[in-house]
């Protein structure tokens, strides 16, 4: 096996190596981006929780005409509690777009890892061919003369 085409197998399995890589890139990426929007609903839906609180606050002291102290007591509780709950959600969702952001850049690293290797590859084949190539018309042209020779 010429030297050539000992390169060109090593780009080929390079090539094949680093679009696996690629591919498990982009499944971490995508992974993230899902988990990522699981977070992001799932702080949407406590701040609507805590909406609900403050509106059922402010419809019982409207309906009431009084301050309720026990029911306002709750009410102030609760949306303690789920201020601690978003604030725990709120951290979780930056962690998760922190390590989006990290799997998309490797994501993006490896995509352009295999476009180089790619690049090299068809460099390697294209050289390969063409010297592939001339070696076929020198043969020819050899041909061609014997064949002229034998003829006169």
């Amino acid at each position: 096996m010429s030297p050539k085409t000992s390169r060109l197998r090593s780009y080929q399995s390079l090539w094949r190596m680093a679009k696996v890589r690629e591919s498990l890139a982009a499944a971490e990426l995508a992974k993230t981006t899902a988990e990522e929007r699981e977070h992001q609903q799932a702080c949407t839906n406590i701040q609507s929780q805590r909406d609900a609180l403050t509106r059922a606050g402010e419809d019982g002291l409207a309906a009431s005409g009084h301050l309720d102290l026990t029911r306002l007591e709750m009410l102030s509780l609760l949306d303690a509690a789920m201020g601690e709950r978003q604030a725990r959600a709120e951290q979780a969702l930056a962690e998760v777009e922190q390590r989006r952001a990290e799997c998309a850049q490797a994501n993006w690293q490896a995509k352009r890892y295999r476009e180089r290797v790619g690049e090299q590859l068809k460099e390697t084949r294209d050289a390969l061919y063409q010297e592939h190539a001339a070696k076929a018309q020198e043969e020819s042209i050899e041909l061609w003369t014997e064949r002229r020779k034998g003829d006169a």
